[in-house]
């Protein structure tokens, strides 16, 4: 587990600045057990360049980036791999990206770049969006276990909150595969730009 909680960080890893789907990436990986890869309860954070490997058990352990409830801001998500190879998050409020804040405050200038999520297991759901301002997701993958007993959602958001999302929002040049529900799940968004573009949606 990795608790990054000082503002103005980049925390770089073996692979900073490549793709994922690039053949030349390296084999460094963050394999964290039964818990989260990253908690980011700072502003002005990049993260660059991580695996994130084996899922635990349990729901609640299963948010590999989660950002905690409070006034943050400027946070880049960049060139990182989540694979799932013992299961999943497995409830509703649960994301590989758990991005949501409560209340009174708002998380702002949120970019996620260049990862890949694949989830072949449970109930995945990769991102749980709640009071973000500004929000840009691109060049991205999105796997998740289409079954025909449960519902998964690829991308939830405002499902909590007062509000899901407002400001300039971007979903551009992303795919999105094999979910049994809603590929992305707008609710409660406040006044907004919302382009959606570029993407593929496989079901």
């Amino acid at each position: 587990n990795v608790n990054v909680n000082k503002d103005r960080l980049t925390i770089l890893g073996a692979n900073a600045g490549i793709a994922p789907t690039s053949l030349t990436r390296g084999a460094a990986r963050v394999e964290p057990s039964k818990v989260a890869g990253f908690v980011v309860s700072a502003s002005a954070i990049t993260i660059d360049g991580f695996d994130i490997d084996k899922f635990s058990a349990t729901a609640s352990t299963n948010q590999k980036i989660t950002v905690a409830d409070a006034n943050l801001s400027n946070l880049t998500f960049k060139n990182i791999v989540v694979l799932s190879t013992a299961g999943a998050p497995s409830g509703s409020g649960d994301g590989t990206f758990h991005i949501s804040a409560s209340g009174s405050r708002v998380i702002k200038n949120v970019v996620i770049d260049s990862v890949l999520v694949e989830q072949r297991a449970n109930r995945p759901t990769a991102m749980i969006i709640d009071q973000v301002e500004n929000l840009t997701v691109t060049n991205s993958e999105f796997y998740g276990a289409k079954a025909a007993s449960t519902y998964t959602d690829a991308v939830k958001v405002g499902s909590k909150g007062s509000f899901g999302l407002k400001g300039e929002v971007l979903f551009d040049n992303n795919i999105f595969e094999n979910y049994h529900q809603y590929l992305l799940w707008l609710q409660k968004m406040h006044t907004s730009n919302v382009v959606v573009s570029n993407n593929v949606f496989r079901n």
